[in-house]
């Protein structure tokens, strides 16, 4: 019984979640003093954070495993999007081309130095979208792999284009996962080595070391462009290669730390403080406003706090820069939903809801690497980490959530072999 609780996917994909971002960050703060924080505010008790996670981690376990899936309209109709190998093509040739004009024209620090999204030129929103499209997309080729079926030889040089895409178009440190992930799979393509499967009985050391290098390599490169896209290319060269060990360990850690920060900031201040908790659903009510009236070329004010990322960063930090923004993290998303604790229950639906329909994708009789399992965290966290942003269904949450349910309604189930 106890370890069925814990076989769900949707249950790992939690757990890791917690893991890296409140009990690692805890730990880690817990033997260095913390000494890395002080660009934060506020004295919080870091000491709720544990019994916390716990108690999210225990609700969530509950409500996944025995609360009915809810029924989605229209679960068993087949429409074929992700799966048009033709039209991924077609997609991902788009995509290159707005990629490198969009490298030509902002470069690597554009979330940070460049327009905002609604005075960028045009395209930059559409490509914004296809790199969520081709987020999805390689979603969809892990799944297929669990169900043992062949990615084509179109959907191939669809995987290299966006991958290439993905390059010129990086401006958040994520962006090098989705790029690693691509060439894993095009690695799986050409030599038949799967890093997003375990299978104990063809265990091989060199896979294993293989994957590990991989994985190295992606925390680099993701290290490196979070700094570079904040700092420029230079002084994030500085800072890898000068100082000491210990020196560099912390520009991650601090990183790392933001969303368990955020949890102990509102455990402390903010828990059942109800006015701050009704900020956030006005905000991004009068930021989907802003932008539909913008799509249609009509007059609207663009609010002073556009996201709970935003009004989570300015609550956070000590001198937050104007495009700073600080997503409060899967459970700090609880203080921007009004009425605790009934938030909590709120949130741990959500996050189910979102989790099952990722699951829904895979093949629950195999056994999946942490490469999959860190992919899904990462890219759920367009979902996750700032969940009353999801009002906004025109903002990034939305345009994600319509593309994941593009993906479900082409899920693998409905293409596999009899």
């Amino acid at each position: 019984m106890f370890r069925r609780l814990f076989s769900s996917l949707g249950v790992r994909f939690c757990a890791v979640y917690l893991l890296l971002y409140y009990v690692t960050p805890l730990m880690l703060g817990y033997l260095l003093d913390y000494s890395y924080l002080e660009s934060y505010k506020g004295t919080p008790e870091y000491i709720y954070v544990l019994p916390a996670v716990l108690a999210y981690f225990f609700v969530f376990i509950m409500v996944y495993n025995f609360v009915p899936t809810i029924v989605t309209p229209l679960k068993r109709v087949h429409i074929r999007t992700f799966s048009r190998p033709y039209l991924n093509m077609a997609i991902m040739v788009l995509f290159l081309y707005l990629a490198v004009k969009f490298y030509y024209q902002y470069g690597l620090r554009y979330r940070h130095s460049g327009d905002l999204l609604s005075d960028s030129d045009s395209y930059v929103i559409i490509l914004t979208c296809l790199k969520y499209y081709f987020t999805m997309f390689l979603l969809l080729k892990i799944a297929d792999l669990s169900f043992d079926l062949k990615i084509c030889k179109i959907d191939t040089v669809s995987i290299i284009l966006g991958a290439i895409a993905f390059y010129f178009a990086t401006s958040a440190a994520f962006d090098m996962l989705k790029i690693l992930v691509a060439i894993l799979l095009l690695w799986h393509i050409f030599t038949k080595v799967n890093f997003f499967l375990t299978n104990f009985k063809k265990f091989k050391l060199i896979h294993t070391f293989l994957a590990v290098l991989a994985l190295s390599v992606g925390f680099f490169s993701i290290l490196f462009i979070g700094l570079a896209n904040k700092m420029g290319v230079e002084v994030a060269y500085d800072l890898l290669t000068s100082g000491t060990l210990f020196d560099f360990l912390l520009i991650p850690i601090a990183r790392l730390s933001v969303h368990f920060y955020s949890l102990a900031y509102h455990l402390t201040y903010t828990l059942f403080d109800f006015d701050f908790q009704m900020q956030s659903i006005p905000n991004v009510i009068q930021n989907l406003n802003f932008r539909v009236s913008h799509l249609f070329g009509l007059e609207a004010q663009k609010p002073d706090i556009v996201s709970s990322a935003r009004l989570n960063s300015l609550s956070i930090y000590l001198d937050p820069r104007d495009r700073n923004g600080a997503s409060p993290g899967l459970i700090g998303s609880i203080f921007f939903i009004p009425f605790f604790p009934f938030n909590i229950l709120i949130s741990v639906l959500y996050v189910s809801f979102i989790y099952r329909k990722i699951e829904s994708l895979f093949n629950k009789n195999k056994k999946y690497s942490l490469m999959t399992i860190l992919y899904v965290v990462a890219l759920g966290q367009v979902y996750t980490d700032a969940q009353v942003d999801l009002l906004n269904f025109v903002g990034v949450s939305g345009i994600s959530l319509f593309f994941l349910y593009m993906v479900w309604f082409d899920r693998p189930e409905f293409r596999k072999h009899p």
